[in-house]
């Protein structure tokens, strides 16, 4: 029995975030998986299953039409700038096409998204500076939830890669206080450092004519809402303005409507309660999570398994 009849059947879907050197960033924040071992990756899982295309995956997983081997597909969170050389220099080379699901803010506003701007900032200040700094714009009347009995615990369940006490900051700043406040304090202090918005999103992401070419190229470009807030967070006169928002502009930037969602943070507590509702009201045939596992087939397309690179092993 060779390799590939060992493997479990089934799709397994691999998503990457970060992919440059470590050691451009003095302290804890961005946690990437450097571009040597990125290629090292890729080559690794395309010699042990089999690349599959986003309408293959729709047909396995819609039951139309089944895998005969172990199939492999990558996926692309957030539109950063690395992305385009993954596309162009490792991935298309190998005949291997992936979806790139890209928040729109940055290119219709030139306003960085606060996840980004929140790691950036981490991992370019010393640790208690930045806790400091943070916690000193916070409003007043917020003040209180950093301190609250459960968090710690809550916090260490959620963080693991980070100490209790940035697990704490980073659970006030994700799940306590608003979105909207988290993103003018990110913004200030990128300010402090003369650091505008729009000069960080010229550097951090992946700009129109990038995204067109992947477009062109094959790729997909799924949706990943429009501020990255997580869906399951907004109302509902909000949701439907980042969706129509996002939605709108990606089919005038590509000439193609979006078929695939990555919901923003992926994670149960991020997704909406009804994904099959929400798939099927702003007309998406797929929805991925993070939660992690393989699929082999019956999973609900609306909330695909995905794993996160860096917890790969766990799956194979």
């Amino acid at each position: 029995m060779n390799m590939l009849e060992k493997e479990p059947d089934g799709l397994l879907i691999v998503n990457y975030h970060y992919i440059r050197e470590k050691r451009q960033y003095p302290y804890p924040g961005i946690y990437p998986l450097e571009r040597d071992a990125f290629v090292e990756q890729v080559r690794w899982l395309l010699s042990r299953f089999q690349p599959v295309s986003p309408e293959e995956v729709e047909a396995f997983v819609y039951g139309e039409k089944p895998l005969f081997r172990p199939g492999l597909c990558f996926t692309f969170d957030d539109g950063l700038v690395e992305h385009g050389w993954a596309a162009r220099e490792v991935l298309e080379p190998l005949g291997v096409r992936a979806i790139f699901s890209v928040s729109s803010r940055p290119l219709m506003e030139e306003r960085a998204l606060m996840v980004h701007k929140i790691h950036w900032l981490r991992a370019n200040t010393e640790p208690e500076r930045f806790r400091n700094e943070f916690m000193a714009l916070v409003p007043e009347e917020w003040l209180g939830k950093a301190v609250e009995e459960d968090v710690a615990s809550a916090a260490a369940q959620t963080y693991v890669y980070d100490t209790p006490s940035f697990a704490s900051l980073k659970y006030l700043i994700n799940f306590q206080l608003p979105n909207r406040i988290v993103d003018d304090i990110s913004s200030e202090m990128l300010k402090s450092r003369k650091v505008s918005d729009s000069s960080f999103c010229r550097e951090y992401y992946l700009d129109k004519s990038e995204i067109l070419r992947l477009s062109r190229k094959g790729h997909m470009i799924g949706n990943h809402g429009h501020s990255h807030t997580p869906f399951s967070r907004l109302l509902e006169d909000d949701l439907e303005g980042e969706m129509a928002r996002s939605r709108s502009f990606f089919a005038g930037l590509t000439g193609k409507e979006q078929t695939w969602a990555s919901y923003p943070h992926g994670r149960q507590w991020a997704i909406p309660a009804d994904t099959k509702s929400f798939c099927r009201r702003f007309g998406f045939k797929i929805g991925l999570g993070l939660d992690g596992g393989w699929n082999r087939g019956g999973e609900s397309p609306y909330l695909l398994n995905r794993v996160n690179e860096n917890d790969l092993k766990k799956a194979v």
